[in-house]
């Protein structure tokens, strides 16, 4: 019997307790990783994690290491502080590259790549840097996405006057290391196509993979039984000002046009309590609700005829898409929304400009049952050959588990 190969998982958060979509990524990777691999999990933690949840990581690991991000002692948090602020300034470091890299978690690393070359180190981090990179016979980088714009984003708004005065000599730095990390990485995987691209551009589309979040589509599954024929949902986010944006289009734009032609229809907001903009629409509107936050959400939606996230800027929330698309939920979106997933209209969405397209397809779909039910099948389909966990966690962990990757 061949012996089981080895896996270095290099985390940006320690996953137990499961409270966020990161977390359970990461959660999901190391379930599936440890069917073909010995998993060693090091995670570099802000804070002390208890000892019941290292417990519950343990039975899937045959090591786990939760290592604080920070020196102990206060003064050397002080002087770390300083030297993290001084690379970002001189060499465009971030700061969690200089914790990283110089810290406790940099030893541990240290300490295991002494130890043993590993087959595969899966990193969700390029700041853990060239180390991690060394560690293993084939590196992977989680990446999600580029992260230099982003970072070019928070330098701008950041409180640090000297920080935003630096910004242009900063970022292409902090670009260029960026840039060398994902080329030393055998393969980086981003979260959507439009990521994948931006990915591709830095180390080649030979290396760059795009794989959504794995969806548990037996939890996620259709009730069309269920539907009624008037309900058109909203189920997305309210933080972001894109989101609350399409909300209030959708609502004094979209939604009167519809009515013209179907005067029943009504409007639901799931998982989400109203902010203060929808304050008047509340009171002014019978065919307006919010479900507040739930617990789980799918009893509301199997009520929905039809989904709609007319995003004007900005990006859609993939997970919240992928839930529509497994429950059978056709959906209309804008190109803003779909970007996301990388779905094409027919795969149980249709897409469709801001505008009068987009409430004559609301209303096309909401009168027409054969429609719907033609796009929740397609939809349904798109989620188990695409999003599924078979088709992200399982095959992928395969694949790295068989040698070299090819894709």
């Amino acid at each position: 019997m061949a012996a089981r190969r080895s896996l270095l998982y290099l985390a940006r958060d320690f996953p137990v307790p499961v409270s966020g979509a990161a977390r359970l990524r990461t959660y999901n990777w190391i379930v599936h990783f440890t069917r073909h691999f010995d998993v060693t999990f090091v995670a570099a933690t802000a804070r002390p994690v208890d000892a019941i949840y290292l417990d519950a990581l343990r039975p899937y690991c045959a090591a786990v290491h939760a290592v604080p991000l920070h020196p102990q002692s206060w003064w050397r948090r002080i002087l770390a502080r300083v030297r993290a602020e001084a690379r970002i300034i001189t060499h465009g470091v971030p700061p969690e590259a200089a914790y990283l890299q110089s810290g406790p978690a940099a030893q541990v690393l240290a300490g295991l790549a002494r130890q043993r070359q590993f087959d595969v180190v899966f990193c969700e981090r390029w700041t853990w840097g060239p180390q991690a990179v060394s560690a293993g016979a084939f590196s992977v980088l989680d990446a999600g996405a580029v992260q230099a714009p982003r970072a070019d984003d928070f330098l701008r708004r950041s409180r640090s006057p000297l920080r935003r005065i630096l910004r242009p000599w900063i970022m292409p730095a902090l670009a260029r290391r960026e840039t060398e990390m994902l080329a030393s990485f055998g393969l980086v995987m981003t979260l959507s196509p439009a990521d994948e691209c931006a990915a591709a551009t830095l180390c080649g589309d030979e290396r760059t993979v795009s794989l959504p979040a794995g969806l548990d589509i037996q939890y996620f599954k259709p009730r069309r039984s269920l539907i009624d024929p008037s309900e058109i949902v909203f189920f997305s986010a309210l933080q972001s000002p894109a989101q609350r944006d399409a909300l209030l289009h959708l609502h004094r734009d979209i939604m009167p046009v519809v009515r013209e032609q179907l005067g029943e229809a009504r409007l639901t907001v799931v998982d989400a309590a109203p902010t203060a903009e929808f304050e008047d629409a509340l009171r002014g509107d019978p065919f307006l609700g919010f479900t507040g936050p739930l617990e789980d959400p799918r009893p509301e939606l199997w009520h929905a005829a039809v989904a709609a996230l007319p995003l004007r800027f900005g990006a859609g929330s993939a997970a919240h898409l992928a839930q529509l698309l497994a429950l059978g939920i056709p959906v209309i979106v804008t190109p803003h929304a779909a970007r996301g997933l990388g779905v094409r209209s027919g795969e149980g969405v249709l897409i469709a400009d801001d505008g009068p397209e987009f409430a004559r397809l609301l209303a096309q779909v909401l009168g027409d049952s054969s429609l719907r039910d033609d796009l929740s099948r397609r939809g349904r389909a798109t989620a188990e050959s695409r999003f599924s966990l078979a088709a992200t966690y399982d095959r992928w962990s395969a694949l790295l588990a068989a040698g070299p990757v090819a894709h």
